[in-house]
């Protein structure tokens, strides 16, 4: 465990020090602005929350709104992670107003990219295709877009919306991308949706090939970005072909991360495994289990939005 934990660590500073790189800040915002990105990475939304409220205060005295737009920004990824899409809308927009002041092309795209996956979660999916595509039409040829998750994104909205092929085309269009640049969340995220769409087709070898692809690239890497992703899909299509046991292993896996990531967000996963092990008929000393942990989480995580609607219902007020 310790090894993991080390391993987390690490990780999470790779992305950090990734991000640095690409970002001038005036300085005396940028110890504020990088302890909520960390904190954010981390899963510490409140902790990030603050620090951005305090880059907020400096930036808007000494008017200097050009940095602004980081600001709205990675208030709008918390505002995704507590759910509050119509809020996370609202602070994007606020972002996309400062680069109409200041035109950037990667800010544009980043911009556009988080407002599509907004849409994605409301599933509103031929709105978040318009965003996907500008951020697709926009890309230079040495530019790759955003780890080609924009590819992916087209790919999961397309696949929704039954236009297959479609789909097919934009998840394998981002597989190379992702490959190229070894990012494997990303890998992986294609190979599930990879599997949703061929046994969609019915191309049970394929769908087996792409599972497989999907269990050997979860366990080469450490999950810490973003939250248990919407994956019923995929759970179905195991459950399907009587895959009790991974689906088991799978679940225990993503609940580990969380915990392992101080996230708070596991209440579906516990509901997802309490359905298997009941199916299993294993379930009466498990269940307990499963039912103490479901209300710890619950408890923990309403807490959490809570603080956090208390947060941004102030901050709103004085902008």
């Amino acid at each position: 465990m310790k090894k993991q934990i080390d391993e987390l660590r690490e990780r999470q500073i790779e992305i950090f020090n990734r991000q640095k790189d690409d970002i001038i800040l005036p300085k005396e915002i940028e110890n504020y602005y990088w302890n909520a990105v960390f904190n954010n990475i981390q899963g510490k939304y409140l902790e990030a929350w603050d620090e951005f409220q305090k880059s907020y205060e400096i930036l808007k005295k000494n008017k200097k709104s050009e940095s602004l737009f980081y600001i709205y920004n990675g208030m709008g990824l918390i505002a995704k992670e507590m759910e509050d899409y119509m809020g996370a809308l609202d602070f994007f927009d606020r972002a996309g107003a400062i680069l109409r002041k200041y035109p950037d092309e990667k800010k544009y795209c980043i911009l556009q990219n988080n407002i599509g996956e907004i849409y994605l979660c409301i599933r509103s999916y031929r709105k978040a295709i318009v965003h996907f595509n500008r951020v697709n039409n926009l890309k230079q040829k040495e530019y790759k877009g955003i780890n080609g998750m924009e590819l992916l994104n087209l790919g999961i909205a397309y696949r929704k919306l039954g236009k297959l092929k479609k789909a097919r085309q934009y998840l394998e269009s981002s597989l190379e991308v992702m490959k190229d640049m070894n990012y494997y969340r990303g890998i992986e995220l294609v190979y599930e949706n990879l599997v949703c769409m061929e046994y969609q087709f019915k191309n049970y070898r394929k769908v087996v090939f792409y599972l497989a692809k999907v269990l050997e690239y979860r366990d080469t890497y450490i999950d810490i970005e973003g939250r248990y992703e919407e994956k019923g899909d995929l759970l179905q299509i195991l459950y399907e072909l009587e895959e009790e046991e991974v689906l088991i292993k799978w679940l225990w896996n993503d609940y580990h991360k969380n915990e392992r990531a101080n996230r708070q967000d596991n209440c579906r996963i516990i509901c997802d495994m309490a359905i298997i092990y009941v199916i299993k008929k294993d379930s009466k000393e498990l269940l307990s289990i499963l039912y103490n942990k479901y209300h710890y989480h619950s408890k923990k995580y309403g807490e959490l939005v809570k603080a956090y609607q208390k947060k941004s219902a102030g901050f709103q007020r004085k902008i």
